[in-house]
């Protein structure tokens, strides 16, 4: 809960006072996600390898990279892309419920739009995004 109420410049700060512990709970919440949502409930299907690297953003924010592999998924190259599209159209989605129809999963998307921050606009171009965003939803992959 403190963490929810801090600002984004506020959050950066306690990542950089205290990267140790920030790398250790990242890491904990991580592995608790893969064990319970990859391996346990198998959100995916039946995952057959996995390889994910740590990295930290340009300010220090930790994250991961993260290459599965489904049993039976389709594979590009060798299944058709409609195939691949279908598959990737069947767990990826740009809907943001209302809070009407689901308020615990609007405030987690809502966690995950991309705000303007100062370090979105260039001298060139200082009234739009660099990023272009806001960006409209797309009905498939």
């Amino acid at each position: 809960e403190f963490i929810d109420n801090l600002d984004w410049y506020d959050r950066n700060d306690v990542l950089r006072k205290d990267p140790v512990t920030a790398v250790r709970m990242f890491n904990r919440y991580a592995t608790k996600v893969i064990n319970q949502l990859l391996l346990k409930e198998k959100v995916l299907g039946e995952l057959t390898a996995r390889f994910g690297r740590n990295e930290f953003g340009g300010r220090g924010s930790p994250h991961l990279h993260m290459m599965l592999k489904i049993k039976d998924a389709p594979i590009i190259g060798q299944n058709t892309d409609e195939e691949v599209q279908e598959f990737a159209d069947k767990y990826i989605s740009t809907r943001h419920p209302t809070i009407d129809e689901d308020a615990e999963l609007h405030h987690l998307v809502k966690k995950q739009l991309h705000d303007c921050r100062p370090t979105c606009y260039t001298t060139k171009d200082p009234n739009n995004c660099r990023f272009h965003y806001p960006k409209e939803p797309r009905d498939s992959t």
